[in-house]
C-alpha cells in the first residue's frame, strides 16, 4: 500500500497540466469581457435600428416598440454582468487550482459544467442566426425586428467567442482531470502528525544509534 506522505506532491512542483488549465481559464476570462464590452457597445445600435424598422411597420404599438426596446437593455445589461461575473470568478478558481487547492478544482468542474450547458444553448441560437438567411423583417412582429436589428458580424462574432468558450471549458475539464494532476491537489498532512521523527525535523538516525 503506498504512503500518502510519500505520494503526495511538493507544492513546488506544479504540473504542467494545472498550468495549462489555469492559462486556459484565464483566456476564457478575457474572451467573457471581450463578450460583455461587444454586447455593450452594440445595443445602442441595434435599439436603434430596431425602433426605427419598427415605426415603420403598421403591425406594432408603440407601447410595443417602446417595451422591447426596454427589454433589449435589459438583456444586455443581464447578460453582460454575468460574463463579467463568469469572468471574474474564473480568475479566481484559476489562482486557487495554481496553489493546489482541492476545493477551486472541484468548483471549477462545477462552474465549467453550467458554462457548457449555457455555452452549448447559445452557441445552437448563435449558429442558427448565422445560417438562416431568412428576411426576418419580412414578418412584421416584435420578435423578428429584434432579430433583424442585430448586424451580421455581431452574430458571427457571438458565435466564434461561444464556440472558444465552450472549447476551453472542455479543455480545463480534462486537464483537471487527468492523472498527472492528482498529486498536485492532494492534501499535504501537518507536520507533527507525521509518523516519522525524521520528518519532523528530529535526526532519526542519532535517535537509532543512542
Amino acid at each position: 500500500m503506498s504512503d500518502p506522505w510519500i505520494v503526495a506532491a511538493p507544492r513546488g512542483l506544479r504540473p504542467a497540466s494545472v498550468t495549462a488549465a489555469a492559462v486556459v481559464m484565464v483566456s476564457m476570462a478575457a474572451v467573457g469581457v471581450i463578450a460583455s464590452a461587444a454586447y455593450l457597445a452594440t445595443t445602442a445600435g441595434v435599439v436603434e435600428r430596431f425602433r426605427a424598422a419598427a415605426e415603420r411597420s403598421s403591425a406594432v404599438e408603440q407601447s410595443e416598440i417602446d417595451v422591447a426596446a426596454s427589454n433589449l437593455w435589459w438583456n444586455t445589461g443581464i447578460t453582460a454582468g454575468c460574463l463579467t461575473l463568469f469572468a471574474v470568478v474564473l480568475g479566481g478558481l484559476a489562482a486557487g487550482n495554481l496553489r493546489g487547492r482541492q476545493g477551486a478544482r472541484i468548483a471549477t468542474w462545477v462552474v465549467s459544467g453550467l458554462g457548457l450547458v449555457y455555452a452549448s444553448c447559445a452557441g445552437i441560437d448563435a449558429f442558427s442566426a448565422a445560417v438562416d438567411d431568412s428576411d426576418w423583417s419580412s414578418v412584421e412582429n416584435v420578435g423578428n425586428l429584434q432579430v433583424a436589428a442585430y448586424p451580421e458580424w455581431w452574430v458571427q462574432l457571438y458565435t466564434l467567442l461561444t464556440a472558444t468558450m465552450l472549447l476551453g471549458q472542455v479543455i480545463v475539464v480534462v486537464l483537471l482531470a487527468l492523472s498527472s494532476s492528482n498529486p498536485y491537489f492532494r492534501r499535504v498532512p501537518p507536520r507533527d502528525s507525521l509518523p516519522y521523527p525524521d520528518l519532523k525535523g528530529a535526526d532519526w538516525s542519532q535517535q537509532q544509534r543512542s
